[in-house]
């Protein structure tokens, strides 16, 4: 869905020949703010699980509830970072610090906001520690 909407807008700025509007940015860097804080969420409670058990956890060794973790703490801790960071771009923008004005800084920007997504297929998809299957264990 990212990548249709993406793609349609993209389309749609081109037809109208204006290149890359701001619109388009700030679709970007909110879409790509979710996986940014997926990844964020998950790399936290790895480090939380790995400094109270002393090594890094295995799926079925231990179960991650003894610690106080589960799926439900992992999704009201991605939604709450969720939202903080679309308020604080929010903010950002509204105090004129986030400006998509040139295609110069909008081609770094595309690349980064696909990349997060990328990024966390890539993680999800090998999940090299099994960080994922211990935490639905």
């Amino acid at each position: 869905m990212y990548f249709g909407v993406s793609a349609a807008l993209l389309l749609k700025d081109f037809t109208v020949g204006k290149g890359v509007s701001p619109l388009f940015m700030h679709f970007q860097v909110m879409a790509s703010i979710i996986p940014l804080a997926f990844l964020m969420t998950g790399i936290l409670f790895l480090v939380y699980a790995r400094l109270r058990l002393g090594y890094f956890p295995q799926p079925r060794r231990p179960d991650p509830s003894l610690i106080g973790l589960g799926l439900l703490q992992f999704v009201v801790a991605w939604i709450t970072s969720v939202a903080g960071s679309l308020v604080g771009y929010a903010f950002l923008y509204k105090f004129k610090w986030v400006k998509w004005t040139s295609f110069r800084w909008c081609c770094p920007g595309i690349l980064c906001c696909t990349s997060a997504w990328l990024a966390v297929w890539l993680v999800t998809k090998y999940d090299p520690l099994h960080f994922f299957d211990w935490l639905a264990d």
